[in-house]
């Protein structure tokens, strides 16, 4: 697969993610990306 530059989500936005297909991994790559993004809040001591 490769990309063709198409997006929704903002380029510069590390809070946006797009998903494009869908096969077993994508639910994990979710909640990872969601995780991930949790511990950044501010104010969070993780």
């Amino acid at each position: 697969m490769t990309s063709n530059g198409f997006t929704l989500a903002e380029a510069n936005d590390r809070g946006m993610l797009d998903v494009v297909g869908c096969d077993t991994s994508v639910p994990a790559v979710i909640s990872d990306f969601v995780r991930a993004a949790v511990a950044h809040q501010p104010g969070n001591a993780s």
